[in-house]
């Protein structure tokens, strides 16, 4: 429900503004959250598939034969792209503000299941994403990929959520 506006002291008017404010804070910062979910949930599910490139980033290539029987011998599936044992998809984060929103991989200490070997599961993902410059990892973007992919439905999200924060749902008048 609006408020209706009369005679207010300046501590009433201070007081109201913010109330307005927090309200608007949350609202927009689960706004946010929201659009970060869906390309966390896209970024996910790209992993294990390959990609037909999008925007800026090109098309995956095909995983080289070595790794197809590496993967095989580790008791893999030899053809799914940057899924092995899911520690990459798990590790895929998300976090909002009011006015921003971040989907990515943190720099963590993880080991594979596979090798035991311990890595930074966020070079791992930027290794991904940008390729290596020694061209032993060609790129294979998924994080820019689930964005461009849900570009559209995160504009609609955060443009209806700033919508709904930012004007009453019924003008009272008097």
């Amino acid at each position: 429900m609006a408020k209706v506006f009369g005679a207010m002291s300046a501590i009433d008017f201070a007081v109201h503004f913010a109330e307005v404010a927090a309200k608007l804070e949350t609202g927009l910062t689960e706004t946010m959250d929201k659009a970060a979910e869906i390309v966390q949930k896209e970024a996910k599910e790209i992993l294990g598939n390959y990609q037909e490139g999008i925007g800026p980033f090109g098309s995956w290539p095909e995983l080289a034969s070595s790794t197809q029987s590496q993967r095989e011998n580790q008791g893999f599936n030899p053809n799914e792209p940057l899924l092995r044992d899911g520690t990459l998809r798990k590790n895929i984060e998300r976090s909002a503000e009011m006015f921003e929103s971040q989907v990515g991989v943190p720099s963590k200490l993880v080991s594979h299941s596979y090798d035991k070997r311990t890595v930074d599961i966020g070079d791992v993902a930027i290794w991904q994403e940008l390729g290596t410059s020694d061209g032993k990892i060609p790129p294979r973007p998924f994080l820019g990929i689930a964005a461009l992919k849900k570009a559209d439905e995160v504009e609609a999200i955060i443009g209806g959520g700033f919508l709904l924060e930012l004007l009453p749902p019924k003008r009272i008048i008097k």
